[in-house]
């Protein structure tokens, strides 16, 4: 299925979203696939995959791990 997700899964990706500024959100397999929206400053981002949802928060990931890198010491918290 291309939009299975386990719900530890996502709560643990939507937690990985949300330090970076962005809300998950999904819809329920109830009434109809289940497709996934990120929301990040103020606009709302279709997600129709499990895939295409990892493939938007990945660049995120990849800049806070930058910017914490960079980040001289003393300055916790602070960018």
């Amino acid at each position: 299925m291309i939009n299975s997700i386990t719900e530890k899964e996502f709560q643990t990706l939507r937690a990985h979203a949300a330090i970076r500024g962005c809300v998950l959100h999904r819809s329920e397999a109830t009434d109809g696939p289940v497709v996934f929206f990120a929301e990040r400053h103020g606009q709302l981002h279709y997600q129709p995959t499990v895939a295409a949802l990892r493939a938007f928060v990945a660049p995120m990931q990849d800049q806070k791990e930058a910017t914490d890198q960079h980040q001289p010491s003393g300055q916790v918290g602070m960018l």
